[in-house]
Parts: structure tokens; sequence; C-alpha cells
């Protein structure tokens, strides 16, 4: 069999049920570290569908590790149909990820950001709002990532783990 870690993409469709019997076959010694599970609901959905699988994972008492993909969820194609994200959508995700998992009581533990060193027409709104797909500079958008690690390190140590951390650091 495979021994490498694992990640398994869980879309909103994705019930908790298919989920835990998934583990099961990807991980049924529940070695911790073996399978990440990558949440891609998209903003409007990950509400509805991740709580659910968090309860269920929990519940069952597998050991798995939490990541958040806001930029596959959120794909979007436009009239003149380019696939494109919108940045409010891709920031409401993370933030959300963050939420729900702190409020089921479990951690979430990476995010899956795409950067690329060429001009991408993938991702509109943002800081400057921008309306459409414009060609901009590399610095905006590593710039718009930035924005996002820094968001999601404060939620991180904002959140019981990262404060669990900081008191263990502090002892």
């Amino acid at each position: 069999g495979i021994k490498n870690p694992i990640g398994l993409k869980c879309g909103p469709s994705l019930k908790p049920d298919e989920l835990l019997k998934l583990i099961d076959v990807l991980n049924p010694d529940n070695e911790p570290g073996r399978l990440t599970l990558i949440n891609r609901s998209g903003a409007d959905k990950i509400g509805e569908s991740l709580p659910g699988l968090i309860r269920a994972v929990k519940r069952e008492g597998r050991v798995v590790v939490w990541s958040c993909d806001p930029m596959h969820g959120n794909t979007e194609t436009t009239a003149g149909g380019l696939k494109t994200r919108r940045f409010e959508n891709i920031l409401a995700e993370v933030e959300a990820a963050f939420r729900i998992h702190e409020d089921c009581g479990s951690m979430l533990g990476g995010v899956h950001i795409e950067l690329t060193g060429e001009d991408v027409t993938e991702c509109i709104g943002g800081a400057r709002g921008l309306p459409g797909i414009p060609q901009w500079s590399n610095f905006f958008w590593v710039f718009l990532w930035v924005v996002i690690v820094v968001m999601v390190s404060r939620n991180l140590a904002h959140s019981t783990h990262g404060r669990a951390l900081f008191a263990i650091r502090d002892d």
C-alpha cells in the first residue's frame, strides 16, 4: 500500500458518512500526520458542509490534519469564459474556516494559497476593488497574499490552540 502522507479534497457535496469510509480506507491505522483533509467548499457553502465533517471526524476519534483551499471552491467563469476568483470570497472562506474550526473545537492546520511569478488574471476584487480581469503587476498579487497570510497568522495566534502554544512557550 501507499506509505506516504495523503491529501484528500473535501468538497461541499461530501457527506460525513462518506468521509469516514474514505478515512477508514486511506488511514486504517489512524496514524497521526498520515491524512490531510483539504476543505474546498467555497465561501457560500463552507458553513453548511464543514461543521458536519468536523463533528463526524471528532466523534469517531479520527486523527487528521485539516486544511482550507479557498482557491478552488470559489472559482467562477466570466462572461468572456475566463476562470477567476473574487478576493473577498477567498478571504471570507478562510475566515469562516477558522471560525468553524474554533466553534467545533478543532484546529485548522493549513491554508492552500497559490502564488506565481507571472502576471495573472485569476483574481478580482481585493484592496483596490479590481472590477474585472486586469493584467496587474506581480507586486500587487503578492501584496494581497501577504494580507491573507497575516490574517491567517493572526487568527491562529488568537485561536484556542494558538493561545495554548503561547502559554506553553511562556512556561
